[in-house]
């Protein structure tokens, strides 16, 4: 091979070095602009929808206060129910300016299809897995929702929550029932009455093992 030959050769191999970096760094930037989209249809809701999706961040990121964006944008990059809450939220706002950004947003960073909520929730709703199921008449501050729950209807009628409540995973929940405040829903348990206030329940058919919970209980609902 002649040494112009040669030359040829290496100058091609950094051109396609070269295209891979140019390459990487694109989509580098392409992904930061659709987090900055995610970033400002939050901004883009009014006071008091900040104030419920700033709840629900909390939830995941307890000092997100001090600066709420950087901890939304961190929260948008890695977690995927929490991008199906805020889609959740932006649509109940009925804030078509953010719901065009917000799209942009999801084109890079899809929300968990396998995901549905629906109804009156209070901020603070945290959904532990990518896959649940949660329709509600009304639902409390600080809902939690486990893997592969499902919260609906029966008989045309779906459940009250009060605040507070944890539902454990591969639970149903379902009917016009009341679920009242600082109540424990046991993994795999189904639930088609109404539960006192402060209680722990679990099994199918469903039995009460406390009438008096503490909320580190709450702890339970990642151990499950």
């Amino acid at each position: 091979m002649t040494e112009a030959g040669a030359r040829g050769i290496t100058s091609i191999n950094y051109c396609e070095e070269d295209i891979m970096q140019l390459a990487k760094w694109i989509k580098g930037s392409i992904k930061k602009y659709a987090l900055r989209r995610g970033v400002m249809a939050f901004n883009l809701l009014d006071a008091h929808w900040k104030s419920i999706v700033t709840e629900d961040l909390s939830r995941l990121c307890p000092s997100c206060s001090e600066d709420v964006e950087r901890s939304l944008e961190k929260t948008l990059f890695t977690s995927l129910s929490f991008r199906s809450v805020l889609l959740f939220r932006i649509r109940k706002s009925g804030n078509k300016k953010a719901m065009k950004y917000f799209n942009r947003f999801l084109m890079f960073y899809p929300e968990s299809p396998a995901i549905e909520i629906g109804g009156d929730i209070e901020g603070g709703l945290r959904i532990i897995h990518n896959s649940c199921v949660v329709y509600v008449s009304h639902a409390g501050k600080n809902l939690s929702v486990g893997p592969f729950a499902v919260v609906g209807k029966s008989h045309g009628s779906l459940p009250m929550i009060g605040n507070n409540v944890t539902i454990c995973a591969n639970s149903t929940v379902i009917g016009g029932i009341n679920i009242g405040d600082n109540t424990l829903i046991g993994a795999s348990s189904f639930v088609k009455c109404d539960v006192a206030a402060n209680s722990v329940v679990a099994g199918n058919p469903l039995k009460v093992l406390s009438t008096d919970r503490d909320l580190s209980d709450s702890t339970q609902l990642e151990e499950q």
